[in-house]
């Protein structure tokens, strides 16, 4: 999703720092500009030019993208972080108590240095088309307890917006599931991105 958008004018770009997993790298898509923060970052473009600098690595969770994500912020300091993370943690079996601990301790560290902090929340990751039937329902269940730590955690920060992507969300995905998901069925593809950036 890196790059620049919009048209240069004599003021600075407002720069954005993309932080997560492979909701922000976008497996089956045909191009990074696909993904739905460079499509709002397109949206944004005609009041100035927007930078954004990706560096989400899929399968992150959200110890991850504490230790290996966040240097690079801190180092160059955005104008916005937006941070897309926990459906691993989600579907993995992180503890819902070192979910919110990893979480409150990275809020901790963007919000020091960054002025704008956006947390994209969870969806129902039991939508997912590739989703065994016999697990859906734990999957349902683990997507609400890690979307309630994403709550519990941004409230305690004045700066963290956070996005309940899955109320948002949720209606496209599960009306026609199979058109909001890559070939894998299991990222979202062009369509899903699409309707994230709504």
């Amino acid at each position: 999703a890196s790059g620049e958008f919009g048209v240069a004018t004599d003021d600075r770009p407002v720069r954005i720092a993309a932080l997560g997993d492979s909701t922000l790298t976008g497996p089956g898509l045909e191009h990074g500009h696909q993904i739905w923060i460079a499509e709002v970052a397109r949206r944004l473009a005609h009041t100035g030019a927007v930078h954004v600098q990706s560096h989400a690595v899929g399968g992150s969770r959200i110890h991850d993208v504490r230790w290996r994500q966040v240097e690079a912020v801190v180092a160059d300091p955005p104008d916005v972080a937006v941070l897309s993370i926990g459906s691993n943690d989600a579907i993995h079996g992180t503890l819902v108590r070192r979910a919110h601990r990893d979480l409150v301790a990275l809020l901790e560290v963007l919000t020091t240095f960054v002025p704008e902090v956006l947390l994209f929340g969870i969806g129902d990751l039991s939508v997912i088309p590739r989703t065994p039937r016999s697990l859906r329902g734990v999957l349902s269940a683990r997507s609400r307890q890690i979307d309630r730590v994403h709550a519990r955690a941004a409230e305690e920060f004045p700066s963290v917006t956070r996005v309940p992507a899955g109320p948002l969300a949720l209606k496209p995905f599960r009306e026609r599931p199979d058109d909001p998901f890559a070939n894998d069925l299991f990222h979202p593809n062009a369509a899903g991105h699409g309707v994230w950036a709504d």
